[in-house]
């Protein structure tokens, strides 16, 4: 059992009796954000490299841009840390560079280009999640937003 000799008690405080929520996400995600951040995370469990190359990733950095526009910094990171040469700053660098040209022909589905070549589905990963007992980000934030809060 602990003990604090300093321990203060303020019988003057205030009682709230209702609870503030949380506001609401500003942003949305839509089916093909939430199929990217189930493969992201399928990826981040199994620490699988899926860019391999420079080439590769400009093409995955581009992609996930198309997917999740400005919030896309995060969800680069997370693929992009599994490469064998990976800076958080020369990747910030990369992505910066991107952000200012377009990337010709690549599009959301780039991504999922990639991470089918290496093993990574939505099915696959949402029959891993299941047969886990787990519930991945994509249902929880899909629960999140149900809410009525």
């Amino acid at each position: 059992m602990s003990f604090d000799s300093d321990l203060h008690f303020n019988s003057n405080s205030l009682v709230f009796d209702k609870i503030d929520s949380y506001p609401k996400r500003k942003n949305n995600y839509n089916q093909q954000q939430l199929e990217a951040i189930c493969l992201i995370e399928e990826i981040e469990k199994k620490s699988i490299d899926i860019t391999e190359n420079y080439n590769n990733w400009i093409k995955i950095i581009y992609s996930l841009r198309c997917i999740f526009g400005d919030e896309s910094k995060e969800y680069i990171h997370r693929v992009s840390i599994f490469y064998h040469g990976y800076s958080y700053l020369d990747t910030e660098n990369q992505i910066e560079a991107c952000f200012k040209s377009n990337g010709d022909g690549i599009t959301g589905k780039t991504f999922f280009h990639f991470a089918k070549q290496h093993g990574f589905t939505v099915k696959q990963a949402k029959q891993e999640n299941k047969e886990a007992g787990q519930i991945s980000q994509i249902t929880r934030i899909q629960r999140l937003h149900s809410l009525k809060i």
